[in-house]
């Protein structure tokens, strides 16, 4: 999906192998949630620059859920 050009002008990271509900993760600007129990995708994070805030997510995920789909998000659109 990521070579198919839909996300163009995206910078991509692809999450390490073993990790992958860590790319259930949510990003607020500069700062990135994501798993506690996902190291190297924490460690991948924040060589890019981003700020990491890990959390413990184990009980969500025992329900197959995660941040992203835990979370709501919104945009104001300022003057």
């Amino acid at each position: 999906m990521s070579d198919s050009g839909l996300f163009a002008g995206f910078k991509i990271l692809r999450i390490p192998v073993g990790e992958e509900p860590a790319a259930n993760l949510l990003r607020i600007n500069d700062v990135v949630f994501v798993g506690a129990c996902f190291p190297r995708t924490i460690d991948l994070i924040g060589k890019v620059g981003l700020d990491v805030v890990a959390l413990p997510v184990t009980e969500i995920g025992k329900f197959d859920a995660g941040l992203s789909c835990m979370s709501l998000r919104w945009r104001e659109d300022r003057p």
